[in-house]
C-alpha cells in the first residue's frame, strides 16, 4: 500500500499550486508515497457563512492513515486553521513540514524572496543607474511587504538615494491598489521616477497599465518590475522584468525533507529553514530585452487557448446546471457522470436530504463540530472511461459508472486504496453551499495543461456547481408544507417589490405595472383614464418641528385616507410615488373628478377631527381625464395632474395669505 502525505493547501485549483501539488507527486511516486491534497476554494480571508462551510474539508484529514504532512501557511487567510491543523498532527506525532512559508516552530522549506526582491531592486539602482526610484508596496503591516520595503529601502540608503527620491506607496497586493498609487504618483508636483520597483506581479501589469493611460511609455520613459514571475506577467507587453520562483527545486528539496523527516534519516546538520533562491528574469519592462513579434504572437495564442478553455468550461458548467435542475436525483447523477473526469467520487452526507437549513439560524464562524456522517455516501463514483471521457452528450455517453456507494467515512472514499496505489494523487475538496455542509468531491487529475479539458481548473468549479444543483434537488423533494410555504414567500416578495415599504400602497414601480395592465385592458380606447396628483401641504414643517418619525406617520395616515377613498371607486389605485407625493388612477366616468374630490376632502376632515394630532392633515389635489388608456394618454395624464397639483398649491398659498393678512 501507498504511502500517504498530506498536503494541505487552500486554493489548490491555483496554477502557482497544481504546480507544486504535481511536482512534489512526481517526486514521491517513486517512492513508495503518494499526495493526499485537502483544500478549499477560498484563502477563509472572509470569515463568512461560505467560508465555515468550505473550511470543514479540514476535518477530513485522515490523520491516523497520515506518515507526513505538508501545509502551505501562507495559502491561509485565516492562519488559526493553520495553526489548528499542525497542532492536530504533532499531536499524533505526525512529521509536518512548513512549504512556502517560514513557520518559526517547524522545519521548513521556503523560497528567498528577500535575496530575489534584492536583486530586482539592485537591477533596477545599480545596473540601471536609476537614482529616482519609488515603490509600490503590499498592505501595511504585513510581513511579506515589510520585509520587501526593508530591501528597497536598504540597497537606496547604500547606493546614496535620498528618502524623497525612494518614496514607498502601498498597493496591498491588488491590481486596483496599485492604479491608485500611479494616480497619486502622476499628482505629485515632482519629475516623475526613473523607475517603479513594484512588490509583485498583479500590480506591475497594473501599474503600467494606468501609466500608459497616462501616456507613459514603459520601458521607454519609466522602468517598471514585478517580483513573483506568475502568468501575468509573461503575458503582459511588455514582458515583466521580475524575479522567478525555481518550484521543481522547491518540490524536490521539499520532498526529500519529508522523506527524510518520516523514515528518520535527517541529518544533525540539517538547518530547519531551507531557502530557495529566486531567479532574476530581466525582460522588456526595464528595457534590457526587447520583445520578438514571434514572442508576443506565442504568448497571445497562448493566452487566447486558456481563455478559450475557460469560456468553453463556463459554457458546459451553465449547461449541465439547467438541465439537471429539471431532473430527479437518479437522472441527476447520470447527467452529472457525463461531466465529471475519471476517478472522480461525489460524496454526499446521508443526513443532507433529511435536513433543510433555514436561512434564519445562529451563525458563528469559530464555531467547530463534526461536520461530517459516519456513514457516507458516494452518489457517483466514475471509474476510468471507455476513452470518451471527453463528451458531454449524456445519450452518446458510455456510463461505467457506480451510484450510491455506502461507505464508512474512515475509508475517505470507495476503492481508495488500489485508485490511491495507481495515481498516487487524489484531490478533496467540500461540497457546501454558504454554511451548510453537504459533503465533499474526490478527484485525481491535477494536470493543469492547456489541451487537457477537464483539467484540475474544470474539477473545481464543477464541484462548486453541483453543490448549488444537490441544494436545490433537496429543496425541492421536502414536503409540501414547506413548497407552500416557498411559494407564499416568493409571492410576498413580488407584493413588496410593488408597494411601499412604509406606507403599504403601491410604489412607483407597482404604479406603472398597473397603468401598463391598464393600457392592455380589452377596450382600452373606449375607456376613460381618471389620474389625480396629490401632494401633503406643510410636510417639511411636520418634519421639522415634530420629528421625522411624527412625519412617517402623517404618510402612514395619508395612505389610509387614499385607501378609504380607492375602496368606493372599485377600479382606483392608489400609490406613493416619492417623498410626500400620491397619486389615485384608474378608469371611470367622467363625473368622477367632482365626486373623488367630495369624498377626499370628507375622509380627510373626518381623519382630523379624530386624530388628536397637532396639525392636520391637507392636501394640494391636481386631477385630469382622459379619453382612452393609452401610454400616450397615461403620460399626458401624468403631466397635467402634476401641473393642476402646482396650480392648487399656488392657489391655497395665496388663499392662507390673505387669510393671514
Amino acid at each position: 500500500m501507498r504511502k500517504i502525505i498530506a498536503l494541505v493547501v487552500l486554493r489548490p485549483q491555483r496554477e502557482y499550486n497544481l504546480d507544486i501539488i504535481n511536482r512534489i507527486r512526481n517526486e514521491i511516486y517513486s517512492k513508495g508515497y503518494g499526495l493526499l491534497v485537502v483544500g478549499t476554494f477560498t484563502d477563509l480571508f472572509s470569515k463568512d457563512k461560505n467560508d465555515y462551510g468550505e473550511r470543514s474539508v479540514l476535518e477530513l484529514i485522515p490523520y491516523e492513515r497520515l506518515s507526513g504532512l505538508i501545509i502551505m501557511p501562507g495559502s491561509f487567510q485565516d492562519i488559526a486553521k493553520a495553526e489548528m491543523v499542525i497542532s492536530k498532527a504533532k499531536a499524533r506525532n505526525i512529521p509536518v513540514l512548513s512549504l512556502d512559508y517560514d513557520w518559526k516552530t517547524l522545519p521548513s522549506v521556503n523560497y528567498d524572496y528577500k535575496g530575489g526582491y534584492r536583486e530586482t531592486v539592485r537591477h533596477v539602482v545599480e545596473f540601471h543607474k536609476c537614482r529616482k526610484v519609488y515603490m509600490i508596496a503590499g498592505m501595511k503591516d504585513n510581513p511579506y511587504s515589510d520585509e520587501r520595503i526593508e530591501v528597497f529601502k536598504e540597497i537606496c540608503r547604500k547606493n546614496g538615494i535620498s528618502e524623497n527620491d525612494s518614496k514607498v506607496f502601498y498597493g496591498r497586493f491588488w491590481g486596483m491598489g496599485a492604479k491608485k498609487c500611479i494616480d497619486e504618483i502622476m499628482t505629485i508636483e515632482e519629475p516623475l521616477p526613473e523607475a517603479i520597483c513594484v512588490a509583485n506581479d498583479v500590480m506591475a501589469v497594473a501599474a503600467i497599465e494606468r501609466l500608459e493611460e497616462y501616456g507613459v511609455k514603459v520601458p521607454e520613459e519609466m522602468i517598471v518590475t514585478g517580483f513573483d514571475g506568475i502568468d501575468i506577467g509573461i503575458y503582459n507587453n511588455p514582458r515583466m522584468t521580475t524575479a522567478d520562483t525555481d518550484s521543481r527545486l522547491l518540490c524536490r528539496k521539499a520532498a526529500l525533507r519529508m522523506i527524510e523527516m518520516i523514515e528518520g534519516t535527517e541529518s544533525d546538520e540539517d538547518e530547519r529553514l531551507m531557502l530557495i533562491p529566486l531567479r532574476l528574469c530581466v525582460h522588456a519592462s526595464c528595457g534590457c530585452k526587447q520583445d520578438s513579434e514571434t514572442n508576443i504572437s506565442r504568448r497571445m495564442l497562448d493566452l487566447e487557448e486558456k481563455y478559450t478553455k475557460v469560456q468553453g468550461n463556463a459554457g458546459h458548467l451553465i449547461r449541465m446546471r439547467n438541465k439537471t435542475l429539471a431532473l430527479n436525483r437518479p437522472e441527476i447523477y447520470r447527467m452529472l457522470s457525463s461531466y465529471i473526469s475519471d476517478n472522480t467520487w461525489v460524496v454526499v452526507n446521508n443526513s443532507f436530504w433529511e435536513n433543510l437549513q433555514t436561512s434564519e439560524h445562529d451563525f458563528d464562524y469559530e464555531h467547530d463540530m463534526d461536520h461530517f456522517d459516519e456513514n457516507m455516501t458516494a452518489v457517483i463514483y466514475k471509474p476510468v472511461s471507455d476513452g470518451n471521457t471527453e463528451t458531454r452528450d449524456v445519450a452518446g455517453y458510455k456510463d461505467k459508472c457506480e451510484y450510491e456507494i455506502a461507505f464508512n467515512r474512515n475509508e475517505i472514499v470507495p476503492y481508495f486504496e488500489e485508485i490511491f496505489e495507481e495515481r498516487g494523487v487524489m484531490t478533496i475538496m467540500p461540497l457546501n453551499f454558504q454554511d451548510e455542509v453537504i459533503g465533499y468531491y474526490v478527484f485525481c487529475d491535477m494536470s493543469n495543461e492547456n489541451e487537457i479539458v477537464r483539467d484540475a481548473q474544470y474539477s473545481t468549479q464543477l464541484c462548486q456547481n453541483i453543490g448549488t444543483v444537490f441544494c436545490v434537488v433537496r429543496d425541492r423533494e421536502v414536503n409540501e408544507r414547506l413548497l407552500a410555504a416557498l411559494r407564499s414567500s416568493y409571492s410576498a416578495l413580488q407584493e413588496i417589490s410593488i408597494h411601499d415599504q412604509l406606507t403599504g400602497v403601491l410604489n412607483r414601480r407597482g404604479l406603472t405595472q398597473i397603468l401598463d395592465e391598464m393600457c392592455e385592458m380589452p377596450n382600452a380606447a373606449e375607456k376613460i383614464l381618471f389620474y389625480s396628483y396629490i401632494d401633503i401641504d406643510g410636510f417639511k414643517m411636520i418634519n421639522d418641528m415634530w420629528g421625522h418619525d411624527e412625519g412617517d406617520e402623517a404618510l402612514v395616515n395619508v395612505a389610509k385616507i387614499l385607501n378609504e377613498v380607492t375602496d368606493k371607486f372599485s377600479n382606483c389605485v392608489a400609490a406613493r410615488i416619492g417623498g410626500d407625493e400620491f397619486v389615485v388612477a384608474g378608469t371611470a366616468d367622467f363625473d368622477i373628478s367632482e365626486r373623488f374630490e367630495e369624498v377626499l376632502n370628507d375622509a380627510v376632515n373626518r381623519y382630523n377631527e379624530r386624530s388628536g394630532k397637532p396639525y392636520l392633515i391637507e392636501l394640494s389635489v391636481g386631477k385630469v381625464i382622459r379619453n382612452g388608456v393609452s401610454s400616450e394618454t397615461v403620460r399626458e395624464s401624468i403631466k397635467a395632474a402634476d401641473t393642476d397639483m402646482y396650480r392648487v398649491k399656488k392657489n391655497r398659498k395665496k388663499i392662507r395669505l390673505k387669510e393671514e393678512l
